[in-house]
């Protein structure tokens, strides 16, 4: 009885925390997007990319006593940065992100950071960097027993697509396979078989364009 109640209160406390974080980080959202009011701008148009700045210099100094939160808020800033297009905006976020995660020894936000910095190294152009870091993921989340799932599939995707773009076409429809047929003999929900499925077509499609390419070159 006394455990059943322990664990009870654990769950409420940790429900509590939650609550509170998420509703800190819409506060944080929510003051980020009034500084778009018209009458905040004093009429001009506020751009995406100065929306990112501002959270990006307030984001460094909030949440003092919930470092976790503040984990979370340099990756999304940084995973914003990378959506639309400036990479070395989002580096030092996504850097400082991995930092405290490693700090905090949280394996979602690390895994979440190294996917971050995988996607970074993706951005510009560095491929074998990409894959170390989003490899580190894919076994943060093993070890998490979050594999299968949606975010590995997501993770396999692009790990996929820089093997082609290292000239390993087969390799990455090899480990596309080796993915899909795991979640498979696990039971993946549809949702992720759809991710694993989409993920070999990718690498498929990629290294018919690869080959193709080949090719012209030769001709």
């Amino acid at each position: 009885l006394a455990g059943g109640l322990g664990a009870t209160l654990w769950q409420a406390r940790e429900a509590k925390r939650e609550a509170e974080r998420a509703l800190a980080a819409r506060n944080f959202m929510v003051q980020l997007f009034e500084a778009s009011n018209p009458d905040v701008a004093q009429g001009r148009t506020i751009t995406a990319r100065e929306l990112l700045d501002q959270g990006a210099h307030q984001v460094r100094s909030a949440f003092p006593d919930t470092p976790q939160l503040r984990t979370e808020m340099l990756l999304l800033l940084g995973d914003l940065y990378l959506k639309i297009g400036e990479p070395e905006s989002a580096a030092p976020l996504l850097r400082q992100g991995l930092a405290l995660a490693e700090s905090e020894r949280d394996p979602g936000l690390l895994a979440q950071a190294r996917t971050g910095l995988g996607l970074l190294h993706s951005e510009q152009g560095r491929p074998a960097e990409a894959i170390a870091e989003l490899e580190a993921a894919a076994s943060l989340l093993t070890d998490a027993r979050r594999v299968p799932g949606t975010e590995h599939a997501h993770l396999v995707h692009e790990i996929g697509a820089q093997m082609v773009n290292l000239g390993q076409a087969e390799a990455a429809i090899e480990y596309a396979e080796r993915a899909l047929g795991f979640a498979r003999d696990r039971g993946a929900s549809e949702e992720a078989l759809f991710f694993y499925l989409f993920a070999l077509g990718n690498a498929l499609d990629m290294s018919n364009s690869a080959q193709s390419a080949r090719v012209d070159a030769l001709l």
